[in-house]
């Protein structure tokens, strides 16, 4: 009997953690991670930016224009020093285009953004 409500309650708590754990994420944030560039298509944008930085946030809000952004927050060595990376992602439709980088604060010029994010996701190993 013992055994028997052992094994419920360890069935209770695993439906838990599991129902807790499924739902991290938004659907604008799957969205963007699991979706992948034109620059490298065959690289799921997710799992590339988690695996390069140590720590990785990502949450959806609107913007003041009325836009729905995808936020991507990074850090980690890199370029032999410890940095901070924020992305942004516009959500159009079932679509989404980069829309902002910035590093340690600093805004990142467009065309230099993408050739970083390129470098990140060239250097994805699954």
């Amino acid at each position: 009997m013992k055994t028997i409500t052992l094994g419920i309650i360890s069935l209770l708590l695993l439906g838990i953690f599991t129902a807790g754990c499924s739902g991290k994420y938004d659907k604008n944030v799957m969205l963007v991670r699991e979706g992948t560039m034109n620059m490298k298509p065959d690289v799921p944008l997710g799992k590339a930016l988690d695996k390069f930085f140590d720590k990785s946030e990502w949450k959806s809000f609107t913007s003041t224009q009325n836009e729905t952004i995808v936020e991507f927050n990074g850090s980690g060595k890199w370029l032999d020093t410890y940095q901070t990376v924020r992305m942004q992602f516009s959500i159009i439709g079932n679509e989404f285009n980069f829309r902002y980088m910035e590093i340690n604060g600093m805004a990142i010029d467009t065309e230099i953004a993408l050739g970083i994010l390129f470098e990140i996701l060239n250097e994805y190993q699954p």
